[in-house]
């Protein structure tokens, strides 16, 4: 039963509905959505109370509520982008982040008419995977820069979570093997997520030197970062497979294409310059819906 005090402490009414939204939206169960609430925004409110709002709301975990016309042309927008080449998986937990509460059987069957090839595609191309076993998150980071876009301009260079495979960052930079970018990056997700890891893994590069120096100072010990061989560095190698099949596919085809029909010539700087200046903003923000897609998927 709700308390006298759920209306007196939930605050603003609209600034609720938004929160509780967002966080069901990115499937967080309910005891976490109300405990997202008090720590971190102050609403306090019982479980009765958040399921006669979720109620009001029309949102449901059993019973979804959906639009299947809307949810069909939301998915034909999406094929015409980067998420063409992506499951159904990824394209139901999409459709959830941009509030379209539909059952994922759902959206496997609307894949299957619309886009018949590229399920198929999928299908025939996949991988059994050995098992990877770490102490749990924060024990080891692992970081790596990713250069498929590099010829056009667009070097990228991120860090996952061995444990939770969260992505910490993924950034596309001007340079991924300048220290001074790498190190910046480490100091920035330190920062916003309260502390280091108990070790760093990256390549032999010489990019990572920064990095690994202020992960040895912190720990006061050298062994606190870990140099392997790129194929060793298997928690952010295993993500740029997954990267290069739900995305950065799409972007490659796209300067390909620019290049084949003559509007691009990457051994011209000026021009490699022009595709930065009206591209890398787009790419950011799509890394960044990436990184917002993967740690919440």
């Amino acid at each position: 039963m709700a308390t006298a005090s759920d209306s007196s402490s939930c605050g603003d009414d609209d600034t609720a509905e938004v929160l509780i939204k967002y966080y069901f939206h990115r499937g967080f169960e309910y005891n976490d959505i109300l405990q997202f609430l008090t720590t971190y925004h102050n609403i306090d409110i019982s479980e009765r109370t958040l399921h006669r709002r979720l109620r009001i709301y029309g949102l449901s975990r059993k019973n979804p509520q959906y639009d299947v016309n809307a949810v069909t042309d939301e998915v034909k927008k999406m094929l015409d982008g980067p998420d063409c080449v992506s499951g159904y998986r990824h394209v139901w937990h999409s459709l959830q982040l941009k509030g379209h509460q539909v059952p994922r059987k759902k959206v496997e069957t609307i894949l299957r008419e619309l886009d018949p090839d590229g399920c198929q595609q999928r299908k025939e191309h996949k991988l059994k995977r050995r098992e990877y076993h770490n102490p749990g998150p924060n024990a080891v980071w692992h970081a790596d820069g990713y250069d498929k876009l590099k010829p056009y301009g667009f070097p990228i260079h991120g860090c996952i979570d061995s444990w939770s495979r969260k992505l910490l960052w993924l950034v596309v930079t001007r340079s991924n093997n300048s220290p001074n970018n790498i190190g910046s990056y480490y100091l920035k997700a330190i920062k916003t997520y309260g502390g280091c890891p108990r070790e760093v893994v990256t390549d032999l590069g010489t990019e990572n030197n920064i990095m690994a120096s202020m992960q040895a100072f912190f720990h006061d010990d050298e062994n606190a970062h870990r140099y392997v061989a790129s194929p060793r560095n298997q928690r952010i190698e295993g993500y740029w497979s997954q990267f290069r099949r739900n995305r950065s596919s799409w972007w490659m085809n796209l300067f390909k294409d620019l290049v084949e029909r003559g509007d691009l010539n990457t051994s011209n700087n000026l021009q490699k310059d022009c595709l930065w200046f009206c591209f890398a903003e787009l790419l950011q923000q799509d890394l960044d819906a990436m990184v917002e897609h993967w740690n919440t998927h």
